[in-house]
């Protein structure tokens, strides 16, 4: 150990980035404590998780049910011939470990899905989004507003490819998206060159080394686009879209296909309204409204209107508190109830079927 946290072998591995002003021991140290999940293994998540983890980035998640194929070996740059047929997840989680062994990798071969998705989430600093459909973005999306997580999205269809970073507070990507596009497409469909995705996921690995650096902090929140027939990069400046209820699912229409609509994780998450009041009569409880406070006070059935943070706060206070969150149809407020029992908080429930149940 040479006294700065290093050790003399990580020392020397990430001597050339020490070097740089912007990363630095400090910088270092800060990529050795981070956690990212790669959602995703394939022609974005090879790549990715090969940079992430020679940077030094601490602790690396890799979630991808997938098997490896042999048309995925033009473009997926850590599997070879030998590999087909294992899953994905496993494989580049192997690679990354002799990769750089210094770090912890952690393979797991299945989807992100709504059974899943909050205690994934929960546990990471930076989520990156190395999939190929919009359902799971949508997901990713949503759970990482809840749970106030940065998240890097990517996405590459023939020549072209996108990126952007969501931060709390930002525009998010229903904002950029609030419908699945119509046309689009996956590589699998629409076939691509295998540099391609590599492009992209160049791009996407050095936005997530910057935002782990606190390099991204200042960036205006904007969408990359890449044309990689053509040189340079364009940038659009995203805005967050009025009718967008950042953090909470849309009232009245969710785009995702129903498996990647949250679902209950816990046998007794969801509640009826009579329960809830039989409830109220046996314990201390609250009652939650989670949408936002223009809809509380346009419509409510009584409760505190409370965000999170405020409400992760009161329930701190009290242990004991039983929670019970409504919105207008029981989504929104089923998401907030798994995402918090994921934090452990055990005494909360979503009311089923939101203010819509007792019209």
């Amino acid at each position: 150990m040479t006294g700065t946290g290093l050790n003399d072998r990580e020392f020397e591995r990430y001597d050339r980035q020490l070097l740089l002003d912007e990363v630095g021991v400090a910088g270092q140290l800060a990529l050795q404590r981070a956690r990212v999940l790669i959602v995703g293994a394939g022609g974005l998540g090879c790549p990715v998780g090969l940079y992430l983890a020679a940077a030094g980035v601490g602790s690396v998640g890799i979630l991808d049910g997938d098997r490896i194929e042999r048309s995925n070996l033009h473009r997926q740059v850590a599997f070879t011939d030998a590999d087909v047929g294992r899953g994905k997840a496993d494989v580049l989680a192997d690679r990354l470990r002799a990769l750089n062994p210094d770090i912890s990798v952690r393979g797991e071969q299945a989807f992100l899905g709504a059974d899943n998705a909050a205690a994934q989430l929960a546990a990471t600093d930076l989520v990156l989004d190395c999939s190929d459909n919009f359902a799971t973005r949508y997901l990713i999306n949503d759970h990482c507003l809840v749970l106030a997580k940065p998240w890097l999205f990517a996405a590459v269809n023939g020549f072209q490819g996108s990126l952007a970073l969501f931060t709390p507070g930002q525009p998010c990507f229903r904002c950029l998206y609030p419908v699945p596009p119509t046309r689009g497409g996956n590589c699998n469909s629409n076939g691509v060159l295998g540099t391609v995705p590599g492009l992209v996921a160049l791009q996407q690995a050095n936005l997530a080394l910057r935002q782990l650096l606190g390099l991204a902090s200042d960036d205006a929140p904007r969408l990359l686009l890449m044309d990689c027939q053509l040189p340079g990069l364009k940038t659009l400046t995203l805005a967050t879209n009025p009718g967008c209820r950042c953090g909470q699912f849309p009232p009245d229409a969710d785009p995702s296909p129903p498996q990647a609509r949250p679902q209950p994780q816990y046998p007794d998450l969801e509640i009826n309204w009579s329960d809830w009041q039989t409830l109220t009569g046996q314990t201390t409880a609250l009652l939650v409204d989670v949408r936002s406070r223009d809809e509380h006070l346009a419509d409510n059935v009584g409760g505190e209107c409370l965000s999170r943070a405020q409400l992760h706060k009161q329930i701190q206070r009290q242990p004991d508190l039983s929670v019970g969150l409504y919105c207008q149809t029981g989504r929104r407020s089923r998401l907030m109830a798994q995402t918090l029992r994921a934090a452990g908080a055990e005494r909360v429930y979503s009311l089923r079927g939101g203010i819509q149940a007792l019209r």
